[in-house]
């Protein structure tokens, strides 16, 4: 327990340090590169992510997994899937390469997304070592190579620029930081575990592939519904129009790590449960819904009101066209938060072929829905395909879940944190004049009072599995 609990801190610990300073330093970012400039470098992140992540498809969970229950097979885990990952890492760049040529980019446009697809090729091809950090429990490994590779780029793109190197000077800043993450890696396996190497066994690969199917097939969808509107809206409307949608987006996105962070520690009892005790599953899942929306709502509904004084306070009036996007989003979050539960559910119900199908109805739909809208509605098309896309998500797994779990009862989880938030509402609304360092702790002292009247503020209760 003593070591669960280490290794949970440090990973906490560095997942919140590194996600500050990260948020702080994107936000200083931002605001020296302007709109048009801003935009070009989400553009190229996008571009990058949406490729980059052939290399990946679910290749982190299943090596973790598998080295977790055999550690003597380590070596030959990290080395096959090495092997694979490289040659998908090969490909992933080519395709970066080839796809922002025939697109017909400029030629600082083209440069930006060569060295930013680079960087994101190798950070996500030196996962395929650094997995070894957290079967084999090294957690502090992974800590201190959570707050280099989130901060370090950052820190050298933000000094390029203050150096007047430019977005070249910033990408090519990232890529070296990518070079010296994947060696610093390398060199702490080899020196406190083993010396990596690639090989190819074609029975292994072909077994992993075919156990990883439909894992990478929704990977696949679900990157590009993700990431499609961005290039989409580069493509059709310009630079500033991506730097206005992708600045209220980096804000929304920053809240992710929330239920990520809280399905990775309560996936492995899910799935005992869903053998042992399916009724216990779906009365724990209300209980995780619940916390999560405790926490988003009243953020949903200080965004509404309180929005344009935020953008406004982080990036300046030359964003406040983000100000719209940043309250459409703001509700798709709740969503998210949401699915992000329930399609989880779905995997530890063994249904993955229902979030394969969901994904790739959501990317053809992205896909048709922001070339039909974005000549006429331009970003915000995009934010509203988005709002739409997490919308339609929540509908199918609740409807699939229903058939394999149980009924999930959203509007009766909802009711206390929404009725206290939407207290916490009226409040900042009528101080919604005042400085956002009285409105925000004001509202959150008011929704933490309400929540308690209301009697939603047990969190023991709605954590039992702490206790067991």
């Amino acid at each position: 327990m003593n070591k669960i609990i280490r290794n949970s801190s440090l990973l906490l610990g560095s997942e919140v340090l590194s996600r500050l300073g990260a948020f702080a330093i994107n936000i200083w970012i931002t605001r020296f590169l302007g709109v048009a400039d801003y935009g070009k470098l989400a553009f190229a992140i996008s571009f990058g992510v949406l490729f980059a992540n052939l290399a990946d498809l679910g290749f982190n969970v299943y090596t973790i997994r598998e080295v977790s229950k055999n550690k003597d097979l380590a070596g030959k885990y990290i080395s096959n899937m090495g092997l694979m990952r490289f040659v998908l890492s090969v490909i992933a760049w080519s395709l970066i390469v080839i796809m922002i040529n025939v697109l017909g980019y400029p030629l600082e446009t083209r440069t930006i997304v060569y060295l930013i697809g680079a960087s994101t090729v190798i950070n996500i091809f030196s996962d395929s070592f650094s997995t070894v950090f957290y079967a084999f429990e090294k957690m502090e490994y992974s800590a201190v190579l959570m707050m280099f590779q989130r901060l370090a780029p950052l820190v050298a793109g933000l000094f390029a620029l203050l150096t007047g190197r430019g977005l070249i000077g910033l990408s090519f800043a990232y890529f070296i930081v990518s070079i010296i993450s994947i060696t610093l890696i390398i060199t702490i396996l080899s020196i406190n575990f083993f010396v990596p190497k690639l090989e190819f066994d074609p029975k292994f690969c072909w077994k992993v592939m075919k156990e990883l199917f439909l894992f990478n097939l929704a990977a696949i969808f679900s990157i590009v519904y993700f990431r499609i509107g961005v290039v989409m809206l580069s493509k059709m409307q310009g630079d500033s129009v991506v730097g206005w949608f992708s600045a209220a987006f980096k804000l929304i996105e920053s809240l992710r790590f929330i239920p990520i962070s809280m399905m990775g520690a309560l996936l492995p009892v899910f799935s005992q449960l869903f053998v042992t005790n399916p009724k216990k599953l779906l009365a724990d899942s209300h209980r995780a819904l619940e916390v999560l929306l405790v926490i988003i709502l009243p953020i949903m509904i200080g965004v509404l009101i309180l929005g344009d004084k935020i953008i406004i306070f982080l990036y300046k009036d030359a964003f406040s066209n983000s100000i719209p996007v940043f309250r459409i989003l703001i509700v798709a979050e709740v969503f998210m938060f949401v699915n992000y539960i329930l399609t989880n559910l779905i995997v530890v119900c063994d249904k993955q072929k229902y979030n394969t199908l969901i994904n790739f109805i959501c990317c053809i739909a992205c896909v048709v829905l922001n070339y039909l809208l974005i000549p006429k509605y331009s970003y915000l098309a995009v934010s509203f395909t988005h709002l739409a896309m997490e919308i339609f998500i929540f509908i199918l797994c609740m409807y699939f879940l229903s058939g394999c779990l149980g009924t999930i009862n959203i509007f009766k989880i909802s009711a206390k944190p929404a009725l206290a938030g939407l207290i916490m509402g009226a409040a900042v609304y009528f101080v919604r004049d005042l400085s956002l360092f009285v409105t925000v702790p004001g509202g959150s002292a008011v929704y933490l009072a309400a929540l308690y009247l209301v009697g939603g503020f047990n969190f023991k209760g709605k954590f039992p599995w702490i206790q067991s």
